[in-house]
C-alpha cells in the first residue's frame, strides 16, 4: 500500500490540470464559476463589506473546482456545497459581515485622536491655561454649543501618523464614509483650509471628528 501510494501520489492533481488545459473545458470552467459566484454573492446582505464579498468569491472558486473535479474525486456535489457553506459561515461568525480593515482603521484613528487630544493640539477658542504644546499635530476645536461636536484639524504629517500602516486613499474613504473625515474643498478630495480666525496662514489640513462612545447605561 505504501508503495502504491507513493507511485500514484498527486495523480488526481495531474489529471485535474490536464482537464483544465482542454479548450472546451476552460469554457465550462468559466461558465460554472460565473454561476457559482453569483450564487455566493446573492447570499450576502446588501451591506456586506467588499472584503466579505472577496472572501465569498474565493469560496466560489473552491466550489467550482470541487464540483468540476467530482469525476476525479468521487465526492458528492451537495456535500461539497454544504461543507464550504459551513466553513464560510464559521468565517462570518468570527470576522463579521463588515470589513476588519475598516474596523482597524476606525479604531486606530479614533484611538490616536483620543490619546493625543490633550497633548498635541492647540485648543480653539484659546485656552490661557493650556500648557505649552510640543510636536504640534494641529488644532482642537472646543464645542461652544450643545449642538456642536469636538473636531480636530490635523496637519498632513500628523494625519499620516494617525493612519500609519494603512493606504491613505483607503483610510480616507473609510473615515469619510463613517463621518469621521470631512470632504475636501477647492479641488482637494479631503483637505480643507483652517479658518483664518484660527490660523491666519489657513494651512490645509484634514478635519476629523472622533467617535465618542455613550457611557450612559
Amino acid at each position: 500500500m505504501n508503495y502504491a501510494s507513493k507511485q500514484h501520489y498527486g495523480a488526481v492533481g495531474r489529471a485535474w490540470i490536464k482537464w483544465l488545459t482542454v479548450a472546451d473545458n476552460q469554457k465550462t470552467l468559466i461558465n460554472a464559476y460565473s454561476q457559482i459566484k453569483t450564487k455566493w454573492l446573492d447570499r450576502l446582505p446588501s451591506d456586506a463589506s467588499p472584503q466579505v464579498q472577496r472572501v465569498a468569491s474565493r469560496f466560489a472558486i473552491l466550489e467550482t473546482a470541487l464540483q468540476l473535479a467530482s469525476f476525479l474525486t468521487g465526492w458528492n456535489e451537495t456535500a461539497n456545497s454544504e461543507a464550504l457553506l459551513h466553513c464560510f459561515n464559521e468565517w462570518i461568525n468570527i470576522f463579521g459581515l463588515h470589513s476588519q480593515e475598516e474596523k482597524q482603521i476606525i479604531e486606530q484613528v479614533n484611538g490616536w485622536l483620543l490619546a493625543n487630544a490633550e497633548g498635541r493640539f492647540i485648543e480653539y477658542p484659546n485656552n490661557p491655561e493650556q500648557r505649552a504644546i510640543t510636536n504640534i499635530a494641529g488644532y482642537k476645536i472646543i464645542p461652544q454649543r450643545d449642538d456642536e461636536i469636538e473636531s480636530f484639524y490635523l496637519y498632513p504629517l500628523a494625519f499620516e501618523e494617525a493612519i500609519k500602516g494603512h493606504p491613505k486613499e483607503q483610510a480616507c474613504k473609510i473615515l469619510s464614509d463613517k463621518g469621521m473625515l470631512s470632504k475636501g474643498e477647492n479641488g482637494y478630495r479631503y483637505l480643507v483650509r483652517i479658518p483664518s480666525r484660527i490660523d491666519p496662514k489657513r494651512t490645509r489640513c484634514y478635519l476629523l471628528f472622533p467617535i465618542v462612545e455613550n457611557n450612559e447605561a
